[in-house]
């Protein structure tokens, strides 16, 4: 059996790229992998039993959502929802939530707009936080399709810390879902915190990239994150096939 190369890439070493300390593209994740041999690697056979190529791996680029709540009391923060809330106030949050782009030159509301057209389905959530009563929190997960349908996942990230974690400000959550204009997550955010989420995709949809004469989905690299000070990486959980309707 072929032997297969397997590429760690150090959760740090992404936020380091992101500051801009060293070089690495940004928001749109035009950067890939040719030769990806990991977690994702997809290999299969034609009619004549012969193989074909694998198919592009892109880099995951974190998409980045800075929380803060200035406050003395809980308030709700609500994250994406292009589609309900992009014209409401404060974009759906209770007045004294601040969210802000973690990305060098993009703002939230480019974000917001961008969830719009480039659909994507989470591979893995990294939240961190000096409060640690935050990140027992649970989070909604709401998803409406416009036509009066809607679903809300609870995802109670208290119970997705590792009994091997010894850190209290970071939480690793092996998470598959959909974004699109009518996904909003919501999150109560505790009184005087501060929190960061990064957002590692499984796969995209750019229409962007289909009038450009490209791919039309992106097929991500699996995160290979580090967990925060772990002796044991989690579990990650395999991006689902995604359905274009």
């Amino acid at each position: 059996m072929r032997k297969r190369k397997k590429f760690r890439t150090p959760f740090e070493q992404i936020l380091n790229e992101i500051l801009g300390k060293e070089k690495f593209l940004n928001f749109d994740g035009d950067e890939y992998e040719d030769h990806y041999e990991g977690e994702f690697e997809e290999e299969y056979e034609n009619m004549d039993g012969m193989r074909n190529a694998r198919p592009r791996l892109y880099r995951s680029n974190p998409y980045q959502i800075a929380i803060s709540n200035p406050t003395d009391k809980p308030l709700k923060a609500i994250v994406w929802g292009n589609d309900k809330f992009l014209l409401e106030k404060n974009h759906g949050s209770d007045t004294g939530i601040i969210i802000a782009s973690g990305q060098p030159g993009v703002t939230y509301t480019q974000m917001l707009q961008k969830s719009s057209h480039n659909k994507f389905v989470t591979q893995h959530l990294r939240i961190e936080s000096e409060n640690s009563l935050q990140l027992s929190k649970t989070m909604l997960l709401h998803e409406e399709d416009g036509k009066g349908g809607s679903n809300v996942d609870p995802v109670h990230l208290g119970s997705q810390k590792s009994l091997y974690q010894e850190s209290k400000e970071g939480i690793d959550v092996p998470l598959t879902t959909r974004v699109h204009g009518g996904t909003y997550w919501e999150w109560i955010i505790e009184p005087k915190t501060n929190v960061l989420i990064s957002i590692f995709q499984g796969y995209e949809i750019s229409t962007e990239d289909t009038l450009k004469g490209k791919e039309p989905i992106k097929t991500f690299a699996p995160a290979n994150v580090n967990a925060v000070s772990m002796t044991k990486r989690p579990r990650i959980l395999n991006s689902p096939k995604l359905r274009i309707k």
